[in-house]
């Protein structure tokens, strides 16, 4: 009995110092004010929330960010809904592929002879673009600019770049990889990552360690459940290990 009593002394002495640790990684990690923030692309990083969606439009319209990067799985874009919005999926799993790339203007007025399907932009292969021209504007017959053309999904200006992607491998590090090409191939500079508080810290590394030029870290403030807390505190801790295990980009 007196075993159990010290082991299960020492359990809670070990979480206790396990969460104190964790309070400024995870609870109150330092973050950049979205309010300064001057930044090539909005990324939301996986899982795509409405309320991470809803900061990035914010970033764009305020003028601090001129492009939208969204990490998305097309087979959950009927659970984030925004987010399939802006990439152009409304729902149908098989519409994006890997990078595929639209914009704003694109994806609002392509009528239904431009409907996207899975042969036209869910098959392109890695790093393929569906672009404006490809996909909305091709032809007078489907531009779907006439007054039956559909509003805009987007809380967005025509033009602006809107370029969608499940990364390989599908985790930060992934997000990481695919923001680094994005920046390469687009000669950006810079990069608001937007994510909730607990990720904060763990994708700010796993970001510089790849060549992503500027990066600053928007949190975007959702409220956690308690229940929520304590599996992030798990889960980032496991984390932090395989970051630190897996050097590099």
């Amino acid at each position: 009995m007196r075993r159990r009593g010290k082991a299960a002394i020492v359990v809670v002495a070990v979480a206790i110092v396990l969460v104190v640790v964790g309070i400024p990684i995870l609870v109150t990690p330092a973050t950049d004010d979205p309010g300064t923030v001057n930044v090539d692309v909005a990324y939301v990083i996986g899982p795509p929330t409405d309320a991470r969606m809803e900061v990035a439009y914010d970033l764009i319209a305020d003028g601090r960010a001129e492009a939208l990067l969204v990490s998305l799985d097309p087979e959950e874009s009927d659970r984030w809904t925004e987010a399939a919005r802006a990439c152009g999926l409304d729902g149908r799993a098989e519409g994006i592929g890997a990078g595929a790339e639209r914009t704003a203007e694109a994806v609002g007025s392509a009528g239904a002879g431009a409907e996207r399907t899975a042969e036209a932009s869910g098959s392109a292969g890695a790093g393929d673009k569906l672009t404006n021209e490809a996909a909305g504007s091709a032809g007078a017959e489907n531009s779907g600019t006439g007054p039956d053309a559909p509003e805009a999904p987007l809380d967005l200006e025509p033009g602006i770049p809107v370029l969608c992607s499940k990364p390989d491998p599908f985790t930060t590090r992934g997000e990481a990889r695919w923001l680094e090409d994005e920046m390469v191939e687009h000669g950006w500079d810079s990069a608001a990552v937007i994510t909730l508080t607990p990720h904060i810290s763990r994708a700010r590394m796993i970001m510089e360690r790849c060549d992503t030029g500027d990066i600053a870290m928007v949190d975007v403030g959702e409220s956690l459940a308690p229940w929520y807390w304590a599996y992030m505190y798990a889960y980032q801790t496991a984390g932090f290990t395989k970051a630190a295990i897996l050097q590099g980009c």
